[in-house]
């Protein structure tokens, strides 16, 4: 699942979330520019935060480059997922 999907997925339970006591946090990996932007676009009233060293996605066991983005798998999820963001 794309991160967009995701964050889009959860914001739409976000008052679920505070109805059990918990407040929906974001945290990204990108700049802040780029953050503010996604935050913009999908209208999020949530907090979103930017972990611009990864240490986060690091200790998750997040893995980067072109080999692990252009699988079959991941593109026919991107497509899907694309097919289904609407905030």
């Amino acid at each position: 699942m794309f991160c967009r999907e995701q964050v889009v997925q959860l914001h739409r339970e976000v008052a679920t979330i505070h109805g059990r006591g918990a407040e929906l946090v974001v945290v990204g990996n990108g700049n802040r520019h780029f953050a503010r932007a996604f935050r913009d676009e999908l209208g999020l009233g949530t907090p979103l935060y930017v972990d611009t060293e990864r240490v986060a996605y690091r200790a998750l066991g997040m893995k980067r480059g072109l080999s692990h983005v252009l699988r079959p798998a991941v593109v026919a999820n991107g497509v899907r997922a694309l097919s289904r963001i609407r905030p």
